[in-house]
């Protein structure tokens, strides 16, 4: 029998990278013309990764009082900005001391290492119901123990950022499902990659 080849990845492999590695990205949402931009962690979801989400996705978690959150309740349309170039300015050692050979080639490293890809991408976000399921109904759910989505989403993001606890689990926060429809990759040098409907376009 012929093989049959592999299904290509939905998103294009720069911006799987960003989403595997990076650990923040800035969401910006925008109601009656008033745009809002916010620092959140996140945790992308990819195919086939959990049953209780059929496509790949976007997770990030907000407090109910935010402007984020009322924004996305009126108007579903975000955008994304990944990146995984240094943010900080150049390092200098407290007091004027000298970095070893070794810290000096490690940060280097790191500099290079980290100075690749940027993306903005846009995409549609939804509120996660604590009602919400899949293949199975509510009720199936928790008759065999099973959480319902709002706290199986809560819990793959909290494993994935342990240390904003404090921004994940309380009863107030909301989970948000983001689903990128339209990508644009810029690198250091500033080639340029549009992908609208994921399709690849290059520009310049």
């Amino acid at each position: 029998m012929p093989e049959i080849p592999s299904a290509e990845p939905a998103l294009p492999s720069e911006i799987l990278h960003l989403l595997r590695s990076s650990k923040f990205l800035h969401l910006a949402t925008s109601y009656n013309d008033i745009p809002n931009v916010s620092l959140m962690n996140y945790t992308f979801i990819e195919d086939d990764e959990d049953p209780n989400i059929p496509e790949p996705c976007i997770i990030v978690s907000t407090a109910q009082s935010t402007q984020t959150y009322k924004n996305i309740a009126q108007n579903p349309n975000v955008a994304i900005l990944i990146h995984d170039w240094t943010t900080a300015k150049n390092f200098t050692s407290p007091q004027g001391a000298h970095l070893s050979a070794l810290s000096q080639l490690v940060l280097q490293l790191n500099q290079a290492e980290l100075s690749n890809h940027s993306a903005t991408l846009n995409g549609t976000a939804s509120i996660v119901s604590s009602s919400s399921s899949s293949s199975s109904s509510s009720t199936s759910q928790q008759a065999n123990g099973f959480a319902n989505l709002v706290d199986i989403l809560k819990e793959k993001h909290l494993k994935n950022n342990p240390e904003a606890e404090c921004f994940i689990k309380p009863d107030n926060i909301a989970i948000i499902k983001i689903v990128v429809s339209k990508a644009k990759i810029s690198d250091s040098t500033n080639n340029i990659q549009e992908f609208s409907d994921l399709q690849p376009r290059t520009s310049n």
